[in-house]
């Protein structure tokens, strides 16, 4: 558990584990002309992509652990508008947004197809406020306009929506399971705790102080006066 929550710094085994697996598992989905993707996508997902895969008839362990982690994945990605051309309005995670990459407006009926391509002025890179005026709700209009339109030859490019740079990092992928994935309230402990790692104290009174937390959770507020 992190030390701001008064644990000693470890990982959680399950959470790391699966942020480890989540890195083969976005490559499966974002490299399909590698040798590995091809091979996996032959055997268990041939006509879809990644996180469309099913478990399958008696799978590998290796397929079993890296299916796993497809809730990761999924809930890391997102894409990079390009043209548009390639994102689903609807089904695909395309808006800027941290807590929700979806639009959140309803489908509109006969429109179920309707691309990113199909928002914009076919002959100028910038948005048709027109239709998205009337197909979009405020929250989605105004999560919209934080994206600039780019060139039609532009392509669209899946990235990690939890990093700066848009690319896979254990690092963020485990942050991200341990606060959405992994029911840690039983090990988050209230108190100073930062504060009275930066204390300077001998280790192992420090240490004493993280062990017995659960029983005396105001220790590092009483420490540091």
């Amino acid at each position: 558990m992190r030390k701001e929550y008064g644990g000693m710094g470890f990982r959680h085994f399950f959470g790391f584990n699966l942020a480890m697996l989540g890195k083969q598992g976005w490559k499966l989905q974002t490299e399909p002309d590698t040798i590995v993707t091809k091979i996996y996508k032959a055997k268990y997902f041939p006509i879809t992509d990644f996180l469309g895969a099913h478990l399958g008839h008696n799978p590998s362990f290796i397929w079993r652990s890296m299916f796993a982690s497809q809730v990761l994945v999924r809930g890391g990605q997102r894409w990079r508008v390009g043209n548009g051309s390639s994102i689903n309005v609807w089904k695909a995670p395309w808006l800027r947004s941290l807590e929700n990459s979806f639009v959140s407006s309803p489908c509109v009926h006969g429109m179920e197809n309707l691309t990113v391509i199909d928002l914009m002025d076919s002959m100028e890179a910038r948005w048709n406020w027109e239709v998205i005026n009337a197909v979009f709700n405020e929250r989605d209009r105004a999560e919209i306009r934080k994206i600039l339109p780019s060139s039609q030859e532009a392509e669209d490019k899946l990235i990690w929506r939890l990093n700066s740079k848009g690319c896979y990092t254990v690092k963020s992928a485990y942050r991200y399971a341990m606060q959405t994935l992994v029911n840690n309230e039983e090990y988050i402990v209230p108190g100073e705790w930062l504060r009275m790692w930066r204390l300077c104290i001998p280790q192992r009174i420090k240490v004493f102080f993280v062990e017995n937390a659960k029983g005396s959770p105001s220790h590092p507020n009483e420490t540091s006066r």
